[in-house]
């Protein structure tokens, strides 16, 4: 339900005790010069608050942001201001909306539009910037106007709930951790044949749209009445396996740390075109292993954005079945070598600057 309501700006206020000044003296001088200033004095403040309010009682706003951003990267928040009046047009409309996260972060957004045309709407966008991972949380929007003579200010709250995921900094690996985490396991025992683009002959399956003209197989086509396609078989990308313990963090910094040091290993693994699963113990979550092509590690990334630091003692899981994983344990803070398999490697968050290739966001630092 929308809220509406004035509030008097400081300019109104000023006005309006002028006013009564000014009234006071035509009562007690009974000159009809100021009783004429007292009249353009109240006409102005009437049609102020009449016109704002006419202006602003048929507008509305709509936001549209994204589902998901990054730490520390600005992303593009739209406005859409529809001014329904068939009878005046809306000016100077301001936009005002405040974010906050579920880490006591607070963002706040603000925008303008200049001049809404009666019976269209105009769209306006800019851009927002978290510095720290989580669910941001969207409430509402203001939108308000001081318009025509900037005495008093006509405000209309929109409830707009809606939640955007803040994914870890995104980071660059230094070279020799990227390649230990993405390149290992390629020439491993467990390779196998998978369909892919290259290689011997796998089998036949139906054309799609996308597919090359080369790799249709015309004769078994001609026999089917259906159009297929050979398939060619290549070598299995390794699978590696990505561990976040953030049990008995020494604090939230470290956590964040070690979380974004998580979403980079998962990010360069996807990049090098492994297959990437995640597993987080201290909330029980085990997201399965997916491709790099399947939504970039989109779910992934959602769930390293609220893992969250725990106290107590240290959590287990089920072992996982795929024995031929590599594995790679992030820790916040201090390296526990009894989690994960016994060929994991570990890492601490203690780790970050010497893992990072360039500077530290500031937020990490």
């Amino acid at each position: 339900m929308f809220k509406r309501r004035y509030e008097p700006t400081t300019s109104g206020v000023l006005t309006l005790l002028i006013t009564v000044v000014v009234g006071v003296g035509a009562v007690l001088s009974e000159n009809n010069l100021v009783f004429g200033v007292l009249g353009i004095a109240l006409g102005g403040i009437i049609a102020s608050g009449a016109l704002s309010g006419l202006m602003m009682m048929r507008c509305t706003v709509a936001r549209a942001a994204p589902d998901f951003g990054v730490a520390g990267q600005p992303v593009r928040v739209r406005y859409t201001v529809r001014n329904r009046s068939t009878l005046v047009d809306a000016y100077a409309i301001k936009i005002d909306e405040t974010v906050r996260t579920a880490r006591g972060e607070r963002a706040r957004i603000r925008a303008a539009i200049a001049h809404v045309p009666r019976r269209s709407e105009v769209s306006v966008s800019t851009t927002l910037t978290l510095e720290r991972r989580g669910e941001a949380r969207f409430t509402g929007v203001r939108i308000s106007s001081t318009f025509p003579f900037g005495l008093a200010r006509k405000s209309i709250e929109v409830p707009a709930h809606a939640s955007m995921s803040v994914h870890p900094h995104a980071i660059t690996l230094q070279r020799d951790a990227a390649l230990a985490v993405s390149e290992r396991g390629r020439d491993s025992e467990h390779e196998g044949a998978v369909n892919g683009p290259e290689g011997e002959f796998f089998g036949l399956r139906d054309y799609v749209d996308g597919d090359s003209p080369r790799s249709i197989a015309w004769k078994p086509s001609a026999r089917t009445g259906r159009m297929v396609v050979r398939e060619l078989a290549r070598a299995e990308a390794g699978r590696l396996r990505v561990v976040l313990r953030l049990a008995n963090a020494p604090d939230e910094r470290e956590a964040d740390r070690a979380a974004t040091l998580a979403a980079a290993f998962v990010r360069a693994a996807g990049a090098r075109g492994r297959v990437v699963g995640l597993e987080l113990p201290d909330s029980g979550r085990r997201l399965p292993p997916v491709a790099s092509s399947a939504g970039r590690h989109r779910a992934m990334l959602d769930a390293l954005a609220i893992a969250e630091r725990t106290d107590g003692p240290v959590r287990t899981m089920p072992p996982d079945h795929d024995t031929h994983a590599d594995e790679v344990v992030v820790h916040a803070g201090a390296i526990d070598p009894s989690s994960g398999s016994a060929r994991a490697r570990h890492v601490s968050s203690h780790d970050l600057e010497r893992l990072v290739a360039g500077q530290l966001p500031g937020g990490l630092a």
